[in-house]
C-alpha cells in the first residue's frame, strides 16, 4: 500500500517538474495543442490566402479601365481540386504602369490580351479583373480560425483547472476516499474505455463529500482499498492524488518529491512541436506561396 496519508500538512512545496507536468500533462491539454497546432497552420495556409472578411476594397464604389495581361501562371493552390490560376496584368497611362495580379478558376485570358479592370476608388492602387478575384482562396476561409481559437479555449480550462490542483497539492487537506461507483461512458482513450469514478470521503469537519474522476486507466485508481484526496475544507475542490498525470511520490518528511525529467519532457513535447511546426509553415509559406 501507498504512503501518501503520510504526506505532511499544508502548506507542501510543489516541485516545479511536478507542477509542470500538473499544467500541462494530460489528454485535454495533448487536444488542446493539437487543435492549436494544426489551426494555425490552417490559418497561414487558407485565411492567409483568403479574401478579406470584413475590409473587402470592392464593397464600395469602383471605377471601370482597361488592361493588359502580362502573365499567367498556375498557383500552388486548390479549389476543389481545382487549381488556381494567377493572371498577372499592366494598367494605368504612367510610366512605370500600374501592376495588379488577379486569380481565378475559370478560363484565363492570353498574355497580352486587353481585359476589364474595375479600381477601388478608395484604394486607387488595388484593381482587379473583373470575374476574378484579388486573392486564391474565397473569404469564407477565414472561418477556419475557430480551430485554433479552439484550442486556446481548450488549453485554457486544462491551465484553469491545472492551478486548481496545484493549489490543492499545496494547501489541500489530506483524507482517504473509497470507490463508490464506476461507470463506463462513451469516450474511448488509446482503444480504451473512460470510466466514471465516484469516491467518496470524510473532510476534517467531518462531512461526507464525492470526488468524480474520469480516467481511462482505472487501474491506478482502483488498486488499493482506498485513495488518498487532498481537499479544499473551505470549498467544494477535491484531487484524487493517483489522478494526477504524473505517479506523485512522498519523501521521508512527507513532503512532495520531483516528477522524473524524463516524464517533464514528455509533457513539453507537444507544445515544442507546435512552435517547430509553426516556424516550418511560415517558412515555407513564405518560399512557395501564391504568386
Amino acid at each position: 500500500m501507498r504512503d501518501d496519508h503520510r504526506l505532511c500538512p499544508p502548506p507542501r512545496s510543489v516541485p516545479w517538474s511536478l507542477r509542470t507536468v500538473v499544467l500541462l500533462g494530460g489528454v485535454r491539454p495533448a487536444i488542446g495543442w493539437l487543435l492549436l497546432g494544426m489551426g494555425l497552420v490552417f490559418v497561414m495556409v487558407f485565411a492567409g490566402n483568403a479574401e478579406p472578411l470584413f475590409s473587402d476594397p470592392f464593397g464600395g464604389p469602383v471605377s471601370s479601365m482597361r488592361g493588359t495581361v502580362t502573365e499567367v501562371r498556375a498557383t500552388a493552390v486548390k479549389v476543389n481540386r481545382r487549381r488556381v490560376a494567377a493572371v498577372h496584368f499592366e494598367y494605368g497611362s504612367g510610366e512605370p504602369r500600374q501592376r495588379g495580379v488577379s486569380y481565378t478558376l475559370e478560363a484565363t485570358p492570353d498574355p497580352g490580351s486587353e481585359v476589364e479592370l474595375e479600381v477601388a476608388r478608395t484604394r486607387p492602387a488595388v484593381a482587379r479583373i473583373v470575374g476574378m478575384r484579388t486573392h486564391p482562396m474565397p473569404a469564407w476561409l477565414h472561418g477556419i480560425v475557430v480551430l485554433p481559437l479552439a484550442g486556446v479555449v481548450v488549453l485554457l480550462l486544462s491551465l484553469r483547472k491545472g492551478f486548481a490542483r496545484v493549489r490543492l497539492l499545496q494547501q489541500g487537506e489530506v483524507a482517504q476516499a473509497t470507490l463508490v461507483d464506476q461507470q463506463a461512458t462513451n469516450a474511448s482513450i488509446n482503444n480504451r474505455r473512460v470510466h466514471r469514478l465516484t469516491f467518496r470521503f470524510v473532510d476534517r469537519g467531518k462531512r461526507e463529500r464525492l470526488v468524480v474522476a474520469r480516467t481511462h486507466r482505472t487501474e491506478a485508481l482502483t488498486d488499493e482499498p482506498s485513495e488518498t484526496v487532498l481537499h479544499d475544507p473551505d470549498g467544494d475542490g477535491a484531487l484524487l492524488l493517483d489522478d494526477l498525470p504524473a505517479r506523485t511520490t512522498i519523501d521521508a518528511q512527507g513532503q512532495l518529491e520531483p516528477t522524473p525529467l524524463g516524464r517533464v519532457l514528455l509533457v513539453l513535447i507537444a507544445p515544442a512541436l507546435v512552435a517547430l511546426v509553426v516556424a516550418l509553415a511560415s517558412r515555407i509559406l513564405a518560399q512557395f506561396g501564391p504568386s
